[in-house]
């Protein structure tokens, strides 16, 4: 199995795994995903009291103390289920919030860090390619803020919620609104074998 961990955050939080269909992008993976739904898995018990508890004195003096047990589970009811998308709930993909401007400073900064990031890697040399992908990364950025796109995005973090590391977008795309399809740059991606 792959696992695709955060390559500049400091936490290197695990973002993907090859267990989901994967569409290589020139810049890009995109990965189809789906809700699912969960169980609680909690009682709630809606009887604060706990039950009936009664006592009785006997011509002895002699104190029963008695509980009724049915009314305590009378009151006993399942608290539900959820919906949740299968990756964020594997990978514990944490959902954040940007706006447009505070979400093009982000990017700024990541891809700056990112570029020097694989300018130091010996078999990254190339400034061609280098310039390849920066460009590649800015179009993709552009093309996703440009009108009313931006609205579209839900923003995803790995679980530590690093602030310098990769952020996920999640969206529907308008030829199939039931999947959730996530983008990652992909050259954000350290891929494990595991």
């Amino acid at each position: 199995m792959k696992l695709y961990k955060d390559l500049i955050g400091n936490s290197h939080d695990d973002l993907l795994t090859d267990r989901y269909e994967i569409k290589v992008g020139d810049v890009t993976f995109e990965v189809k995903t789906k809700m699912i739904t969960k169980d609680l898995n909690v009682v709630v018990n809606n009887n604060s009291l706990g039950g009936s508890i009664s006592t009785t004195v006997d011509n002895n003096n002699s104190i029963t103390l008695s509980t009724n047990l049915e009314d305590e589970f009378e009151n006993v009811e399942a608290a539900g289920t959820f919906q949740i998308n299968n990756l964020v709930e594997q990978l514990r993909l944490v959902e954040t919030s940007f706006d447009k401007k505070s979400y093009l400073a982000y990017m700024k900064l990541y891809i700056k860090d990112l570029i020097n990031h694989i300018k130091q890697q010996p078999s990254n040399s190339d400034n061609e390619k280098i310039e390849h992908i920066q460009k590649g990364i800015q179009s993709f950025v552009k093309t996703m803020m440009d009108g009313e796109n931006f609205k579209k995005y839900s923003f995803f973090t790995g679980s530590s919620m690093d602030a310098n590391g990769l952020v996920a977008l999640m969206y529907y795309k308008d030829d199939d609104p039931t999947t959730p399809t996530f983008v990652f740059i992909k050259y954000g991606l350290l891929q494990v074998d595991v």
